[in-house]
C-alpha cells in the first residue's frame, strides 16, 4: 500500500512540475511577444517622429531655396545695371559680387538639406511597402537621355565630359516605370558629377544594354543593364564593401567632403530589386 502511495506521489509530483515548466515557458513566450511589439511600436513611433520632422523641414526648406534664386537673379540684374553706370562706385560692384556669393552659398546649402530630407523620406516610403510600379509603355533610350539632360547644365558648368552610348538593340518600347528607372539614373549620375570634380579627367560615359532575356521562349521579358563610368576619386576594396548599404558611404570623409546621405544608393537597390 505504501509503495502504491509513494508512486501516486511522484506522479503527482511530476505533473505539478510539469505544469509549472508549461506555465513559465508559456509566461516567457507571452514577455517575448510583448517586448517585440513594444519595440515594433517604438520603431513605428521613430519612424513617424522622423517622417514628421522632414515634411515640416521640407515646405520652409522649398521657400528658402525659391527666394534664394530670386535674390541672386536680382542681384545678377542689379550688378549688371550698376556696371552700364559710368560713375558707380566700384565698391559698390564689389560688394554686391560678395552678396551674390553668400546667397548662392545659401542655396546650395538648401539644396543638400533638400536632397538628405527626400532621401529619408522616401526610404520610409520604402520600408512601408508604400512605393508601387507604374508600368507602362515607354522608350528606355529617351528616358536615358532626358535624365542626361537634366544634369548637362550642372555638367557644362563643372567641365565634365559626357558621352552617352545609344545601342541598336534597345527595344524602342517596353513596358516598366520610367519615373523609377530616372530616379536610379539620376542618383548614379549625380554620384558620377560629384565624384568627378577634383579629378584632373572629368568624363563621364553612360551606356544601356540589354544583357539577358526571359527562359520562357513565350516570354517577351528582358534585362536591361544601365552602366555609368567616371574618372573619379575611386574607391578601395573596403570602401567597395559599404557600397549599397542603408546610411553608409565609402569612408568618414566622404561626407565631410562630398556630402550626402549615404541613401541614395540603398534606395537605387531597393527600387531594382
Amino acid at each position: 500500500s505504501s509503495g502504491i502511495n509513494a508512486e501516486y506521489g511522484d506522479i503527482t509530483e511530476r505533473k505539478m512540475l510539469e505544469r509549472d515548466r508549461l506555465l513559465a515557458m508559456k509566461q516567457a513566450e507571452a514577455e517575448q511577444r510583448q517586448r517585440a511589439q513594444d519595440a515594433e511600436l517604438h520603431q513605428k513611433q521613430q519612424e513617424l517622429f522622423v517622417d514628421t520632422i522632414c515634411h515640416e523641414i521640407r515646405n520652409p526648406l522649398n521657400g528658402i531655396m525659391n527666394n534664394a534664386d530670386l535674390l541672386s537673379k536680382g542681384c545678377e540684374k542689379l550688378q549688371t545695371l550698376l556696371e552700364q553706370e559710368q560713375n558707380t562706385n566700384p565698391k559698390i560692384i564689389e560688394q554686391m559680387q560678395l552678396d551674390k556669393e553668400a546667397i548662392d552659398a545659401i542655396l546650395v546649402c538648401a539644396k543638400h538639406q533638400q536632397v538628405i530630407t527626400n532621401d529619408v523620406l522616401y526610404l520610409s516610403k520604402l520600408e512601408s511597402r508604400l512605393v508601387q510600379l507604374n508600368l507602362v509603355p515607354f522608350n528606355p533610350q529617351i528616358t536615358m537621355v532626358t535624365v542626361v539632360r537634366m544634369f548637362e547644365a550642372e555638367m557644362a558648368e563643372k567641365g565634365i565630359d559626357v558621352n552617352v552610348k545609344k545601342n541598336s538593340d534597345i527595344p524602342k518600347c517596353v513596358k516598366g516605370d520610367p519615373n523609377r528607372l530616372s530616379q536610379v539614373m539620376s542618383n548614379l549620375l549625380s554620384n558620377s558629377i560629384k565624384f568627378s570634380l577634383n579629378s584632373p579627367v572629368k568624363y563621364v560615359v553612360i551606356e544601356m544594354l540589354v544583357v539577358g532575356k526571359s527562359p520562357n521562349p513565350n516570354s517577351k521579358n528582358i534585362v536591361l543593364q544601365v552602366s555609368i563610368e567616371d574618372k573619379g576619386i575611386g574607391m578601395n576594396r573596403s570602401e567597395i564593401h559599404n557600397l549599397f548599404q542603408r546610411f553608409s558611404q565609402a569612408n568618414g570623409n566622404t561626407h565631410q567632403h562630398y556630402g550626402g546621405s549615404g541613401l541614395g544608393l540603398f534606395i537605387s537597390k531597393e527600387l531594382v530589386h
